[in-house]
């Protein structure tokens, strides 16, 4: 059985990533090719050709058509077979997989199950995504490693105080207990206020507080593959939350 959850919204690509050259992307273990078409939709499709299974992310753009490396069939976004070069007849079988996409805050998800259950309002919203004052830094790494650990890295605040204390993380934390708990759309909440302690060395380099800060840090993983994390600072003794 696989250990994936399918049903899902992944992302697989910057926006600026597609375009008119094939793109090859490995999620889930499944290999896709993506691309635009002339009139700049974004497409995903399985990338094998379904006669000799070459990747048609080594063919090229035939119009809104990816033709395969090997004998040139042509499959159009949908993924059905438009052309067999050499014969008048396309084999009604001739088909690969084509993913719902999704684009949005500059990236291209793509719907890794079941076509019908795809719904664009599963994914996280981002209410803060372009609004003034706020600022954006794009990048990916690739963790060698099980998504399964990355995803208890990314909702234990409690590992902080050790690891980054260059950066968001310092001594005073280290005795103060972390809650959890399931938020009403099944995103877990992980994180702590430590009050009236120094600032982590982040908040000190931009904020430069003149004193001691009561500061939140939390953590939050929407099942099965999006994570975000809060944290910041003021002045000690303000009235806060709590538990978010």
């Amino acid at each position: 059985m696989s250990s994936f959850v399918f049903n899902a919204w992944y992302a697989a690509a910057s926006t600026v990533e597609v375009s008119r050259t094939l793109l090859a992307r490995t999620l889930l273990g499944q290999g896709l090719v993506l691309y635009r078409t002339v009139e700049g939709t974004a497409v995903a499709l399985r990338d094998r050709c379904a006669h000799r299974f070459a990747p048609l992310s080594k063919g090229q753009l035939c119009g809104d058509a990816v033709a395969c490396p090997y004998h040139g069939m042509q499959y159009g976004p949908d993924g059905i077979c438009i052309l067999v070069p050499g014969q008048e007849r396309v084999p009604s079988t001739a088909a690969v997989q084509s993913f719902p996409v999704l684009e949005r805050y500059g990236l291209v998800f793509v719907w890794m199950g079941i076509a019908s259950l795809a719904n664009p309002d599963i994914l996280v919203e981002i209410p803060q995504y372009g609004a003034a004052g706020w600022g954006l830094s794009r990048g990916y790494t690739v963790f060698k490693a099980s998504h399964a650990n990355i995803i208890d890295n990314l909702i234990d605040p409690a590992h902080t105080t050790y690891v980054h204390e260059r950066t968001i993380g310092n001594s005073a934390g280290g005795q103060v207990p972390v809650t959890a708990h399931e938020a009403d759309d099944g995103t877990i909440v992980c994180g702590r206020w430590v009050s009236d302690a120094p600032a982590v060395p982040t908040v000190q380099r931009f904020a430069k507080p003149t004193g001691n800060v009561d500061r939140w840090q939390f953590y939050y993983v929407k099942p099965p593959c999006t994570s975000w994390v809060d944290f910041g600072s003021f002045e000690t003794g303000l009235p806060h939350n709590p538990v978010e």
